[in-house]
């Protein structure tokens, strides 16, 4: 990871990059699952591209078997298309533990297509929760509900994870098989949200009251191309799920799902 601008994208395994709705981590440093337990990788084993290593999106562990992603990272493929590693810090390696998705459960107001003419693409309800065949015996992390406001207030700390691309446009992407980490601060939406919108190359909006927003600006570390799906973590609490960023008005923002607004909604596909 590094200091850089990007916009949104779709990653095939974190090698390609191509106009959508995706995200993972530009800036940061290494880290490792021995730190984040609860941080999974979601394997697509049939990737649309050919690529070194598998990979896929983000993760993070809420219960033994249930694994909290983004909904555009799994709702192309059936569920016999995903596995999920716990416990791989280098993915070039066979470390930790696999196990295959039984059930996929996509918000029922996630839009993976195109808007109608002179509207813009909108980021919305992206989220998913993938059910594993049998339990993984790391830790869990908790999930942020309706009562966990004051994680979300601007200036707040937190940390995004990863996989992904280590530069972002308009340098050519460089894919990473380390698992990363970078501090991030909450921001507010409005600034966050215009970013969004007027960004040159991929113009984009979301619904406020369902997204979070961050921005470092200090070093500039910003979700990038590869980890979509990934966790955003403040106070030991799962908060968001990586969905996108900006490169617009010169800053680097990224937006998140907030878990908190769907805490209702998750509540029978976590059960």
């Amino acid at each position: 990871m590094r200091k850089s601008m990007w916009l949104p994208v779709v990653v095939a395994a974190g090698l390609v990059l191509s106009a959508g709705p995706a995200g993972a981590i530009v800036g940061g440093q290494e880290t490792t699952t021995d730190r984040h337990p609860w941080v999974v990788n979601v394997i697509n084993e049939k990737p649309p591209v050919p690529i070194p290593w598998r990979s896929g999106c983000g993760g993070a562990l809420v219960a033994p078997d249930k694994v909290i992603t983004a909904a555009h990272c799994v709702d192309e493929n059936p569920k016999e298309d995903f596995t999920v590693a716990a416990g791989r810090t280098d993915l070039r390696t066979q470390d930790g533990q696999e196990r295959k998705v039984a059930k996929i459960w996509i918000h029922p107001d996630f839009r993976h297509e195109a808007p109608p003419p002179g509207q813009l693409p909108e980021q919305g309800s992206d989220v998913a929760v993938l059910t594993l065949e049998s339990p993984l015996p790391g830790p869990t992390i908790p999930v942020a509900d309706e009562h966990d406001a004051d994680r979300y207030l601007p200036g707040r700390e937190a940390v995004v994870l990863g996989w992904g691309s280590l530069t972002a446009p308009p340098e050519q992407a460089v894919a990473t098989p380390l698992l990363h980490e970078a501090r991030m601060w909450i921001t507010p939406d409005q600034p966050c949200l215009r970013a969004h919108e007027e960004d040159e190359l991929n113009p984009m909006t979301f619904d406020a009251a369902k997204h979070v927003c961050t921005r470092d600006p200090f070093d500039g570390s910003t979700t990038g191309g590869g980890d979509s799906g990934g966790p955003l973590v403040v106070d030991g609490e799962l908060v968001g799920v990586v969905v996108g960023g900006s490169s617009s008005l010169d800053e680097d923002y990224a937006s998140f799902t907030d878990l908190s607004a769907f805490h209702a909604d998750l509540e029978d596909p976590l059960s």
